[in-house]
């Protein structure tokens, strides 16, 4: 993964061929992830879409610029020296069945530069499957040859029957993405939940008497296993931090209710908790456990097991 949602500008002199033989085409694209082997130099320019889309649509406005963008001056485009890039591909990841018409709608676009003279990308197309065996990328030889894959279906992620996948996505939660209010209401929720878990994990590892600092990357990198230090559309980097902040501070005001004062912010440094025993770590344990994600509230206490008071 080399950055998530970087914002990439087409050359004034490319963008002014591109107008003058009347494309219609982005001036700056957001994609949503650049791939990149950078031992090899190969870096796959990629966008996520729901289906395939005709060239006469406004998405194809983006399509001509990431092509022109992956093409001979795409190393400029990273700023990055000519050397560090090799090879650069524009890669679309589509259900499967829409990779036939992705493709078809690509060629044309090719078609169009190639009988103009412009220069533009490679392109190359994967297709997402679910199988019997689980979820697959479904690829061509030449897919399959830039990103070192088997021709045919390549399965990553083995599923057991009636398996939702969705936890396991390594960005539960993207504000740019496309998503119904039941999407969103569930990623946020995932998100929330791995957040917590690593409150929780490091209060577990910490050894008294210490204080524990939760700043806001570090839980962030956590809940997306180190993604957010690569996103580089600001907008949504500032949004996911709002989100923590939202979700620090309604996990501190459940915290309060029984343990008043326990976690404290501090401009500048996060949220501080301290911990000067292991018998006050084992309270604060104790009643973070019982926060929930989807209330934003501590749920009751357990009743007392039959051992409980001997």
């Amino acid at each position: 993964m080399y950055a998530l949602a970087p914002l990439l500008t087409l050359p004034p002199d490319i963008l002014l061929v591109m107008r003058d033989h009347e494309f219609a085409v982005q001036a700056r694209t957001r994609p949503d992830v650049i791939l990149a082997q950078e031992l090899t130099g190969k870096f796959a320019i990629t966008e996520c879409k729901g289906g395939s889309f005709g060239v006469d649509s406004s998405t194809a406005q983006q399509a001509r610029a990431l092509l022109v963008l992956t093409g001979p001056r795409c190393h400029e485009v990273l700023g990055l020296q000519a050397q560090a890039v090799q090879q650069s591909v524009l890669s679309y990841l589509v259900p499967s069945p829409e990779r036939p018409a992705m493709e078809a709608t690509i060629a044309s676009l090719l078609d169009a530069f190639q009988a103009r003279g412009l220069g533009a990308g490679e392109s190359l197309c994967l297709g997402l499957i679910i199988t019997d065996e689980g979820l697959g990328l479904d690829v061509d030889d030449a897919t399959a040859q830039f990103f070192g894959l088997s021709p045919g279906i390549n399965t990553f992620l083995r599923l057991d029957a009636d398996t939702d996948p969705r936890p396991l996505y390594f960005v539960p939660f993207d504000p740019d993405t496309d998503q119904s209010e039941e999407e969103k209401v569930f990623g946020r929720r995932v998100l929330f939940e791995r957040m917590h878990s690593a409150i929780i994990a490091a209060i577990g590892r910490a050894r008294p008497p210490t204080v524990v600092t939760f700043r806001s990357t570090d839980l962030l990198n956590d809940a997306t296993f180190g993604m957010y230090d690569l996103w580089e559309n600001r907008a949504s980097a500032r949004h996911m931090r709002r989100l923590c902040r939202w979700f620090m501070d309604s996990l501190s005001k459940a915290v309060h209710v029984h343990e008043p004062g326990a976690i404290a912010y501090e401009g500048g440094e996060g949220w501080k908790l301290d911990l000067p025993d292991t018998g006050w770590q084992g309270r604060i344990l104790e009643t973070m456990l019982r926060f929930s994600c989807e209330t934003m509230e501590l749920g009751e206490e357990p009743e007392p097991g039959l051992f409980d008071n001997l």
